[in-house]
């Protein structure tokens, strides 16, 4: 599990938002403003822009089981 942090955050558009989310793909743009889309397996979904992206943490979660989402 990855931990995320934007900051100064801009035309927020998600939809879907559920306690628990599983993200099939996110991608950051390469220029500032970021771009950030997020596309859904399940729950959250949308796009926003910002000024700063920041892996705040990295846990290895074990208990995952694929479930068809993305093809690994």
């Amino acid at each position: 599990m990855v931990s995320l942090r934007f900051a100064g955050v801009t035309e927020l558009e998600l939809s879907e938002v559920r306690s628990n989310n599983v993200i099939d793909k996110l991608e950051i743009s390469a220029t500032i403003p970021y771009i950030v889309s997020i596309e859904a397996c399940y729950g959250l979904d949308g796009t926003f822009k910002c000024t700063t992206a920041e892996v705040t943490s990295v846990v290895p979660n074990n208990s995952f089981k694929a479930d068809g989402c993305a093809a690994a």
